[in-house]
């Protein structure tokens, strides 16, 4: 598999994660259909089975430590640095020349390339957040920074 294919994987896990997180309750599927999507299992039995008695529970209702303990296992294993490695994409060069998004506007001016292990901070700090307001949906402006940051690990 190449890693345009590797990459678009990741971010079909990374918007899955993101769209569960903003559900008013958890559900073991998600990480069911981002195990099945990248062909690996990623949590250990052991943090899994922790994870499904959560199932159907709403965020709200978890204790604040079974709470953390689930958005961190998430973090943990579903963050875009730990997704990189798991599919083995390859480090590319700093130094290459940047390209555009898709759907970029014509105007735009494009981005300077990072390389691929530039963890997708807003996206894990919004992982964090979950839970600590009954709030899950994110503002437009973050939605479009979550949209921009997994555009960039294309």
């Amino acid at each position: 598999m190449d890693d345009t294919m590797k990459k678009l994987k990741i971010n079909i896990v990374t918007t899955r994660v993101l769209h569960e997180l903003k559900q008013k309750h958890f559900s073991i599927c998600f990480i069911e259909s981002c195990d099945a999507v990248l062909g690996k299992k990623l949590i250990p039995t052991s943090k899994y089975k922790m994870l499904y008695a959560l199932h159907c529970v709403d965020w709200a209702d978890m204790l604040p430590d079974v709470r953390k303990f689930a958005t961190e296992t998430i973090q943990e294993y579903y963050n875009t640095d730990n997704l990189i490695e798991v599919m083995g994409i390859k480090e590319e060069s700093d130094e290459e020349e940047p390209k555009m998004p898709m759907r970029q506007k014509k105007e735009a001016k494009p981005r300077k390339k990072s390389g691929n292990r530039q963890c997708v901070q807003s996206d894990m700090h919004k992982i964090q957040e979950v839970g600590k307001d009954d709030s899950m949906a994110g503002s437009e402006d973050e939605q479009e920074e979550v949209e921009d940051a997994t555009r960039e690990t294309k």
